[in-house]
């Protein structure tokens, strides 16, 4: 029997290209959010063999991308909104022909609105970082932990959620910030509470209800690509941001902090 290998996979976002290396016969998977552009390198590492590398939009195969001994090439991908995944395959004949991958997220395309409980990372450019895992737990009680949610530009960033409604997500309306981590078990919805650096628990609190607002107020829907802010219900006033130590998220008045949604 054939022994098959699991393909290679990535998530690439605007601070983090994906690379790779794939042999003949090999599968690489690049996961994403819709509507953006995606910029792919294949450089053929074999100076002896040429190469072909089959893409794959959702499962839409396109144009075969056939590569020379030693050759370069940067194709560009537009995805629409019904696709967050291009499957990569080395259909080269000779063993160990490589092929060298680079996939960079280089904007959006087409404004595609943002509906709830759709997966999203939360970007701020001026300060190249996103939300990542949680680092830090404390123990409330017995049965209890308090899960701190970190702020980082060399990690992978973690998918949220953002609940609290049905149908398109607009400027003005009360999301909960929900973290898609297996570890925080039910402790998993963003809260400002009286500890200064931000921790996930368990729901029900009006600390963890915030207010979406747009950056640009063009229209009244959220969209992919669209820079927003968050204001605390409990803490009037205090917008969702980092600490000065740029590790631990935090609430501050009038911040004008804004995360980019990726």
């Amino acid at each position: 029997m054939k022994k098959t290998t699991r393909p290679q996979s990535c998530q690439v976002n605007f601070s983090q290209p994906c690379c790779a290396k794939i042999n003949n016969n090999q599968r690489y998977i690049i996961e994403f959010n819709p509507g953006s552009t995606l910029e792919i390198t294949f450089k053929n590492l074999s100076y002896n063999h040429s190469a072909k590398v089959n893409v794959e939009i959702g499962s839409q195969l396109q144009r075969q991308v056939s590569l020379q001994p030693g050759q370069i090439q940067t194709k560009k991908y537009p995805i629409s909104n019904f696709f967050s995944k291009i499957t990569l395959s080395n259909q080269a004949v000779q063993a160990d022909t490589l092929v060298q991958i680079t996939c960079r997220k280089i904007h959006e395309i087409t404004k595609i609105p943002l509906e709830y409980n759709k997966k999203i990372n939360l970007y701020i450019q001026k300060q190249n970082g996103y939300i990542v895992s949680a680092a830090y737990e404390r123990v409330v009680y017995v049965l209890s932990k308090e899960y701190f949610p970190q702020f980082n530009s060399s990690s992978s960033p973690i998918y949220l959620r953002l609940s609290g409604g049905s149908g398109v997500i607009k400027d003005g309306d009360t999301v909960i910030i929900e973290t898609t981590e297996t570890s925080v078990g039910d402790n998993k919805i963003l809260g400002a509470w009286s500890t200064k650096a931000l921790y996930y628990y368990t729901g029900g609190y009006k600390q963890q209800e915030w207010t979406i607002r747009k950056k640009i107020d063009n229209d009244s829907t959220i969209h992919y690509g669209d820079e927003v802010y968050f204001t605390n219900h409990y803490h009037q006033g205090q917008w969702l941001c980092v600490q000065d130590s740029g590790r631990w998220l935090t609430t501050k008045k009038e911040a004008n902090v804004y995360w980019l949604i990726d």
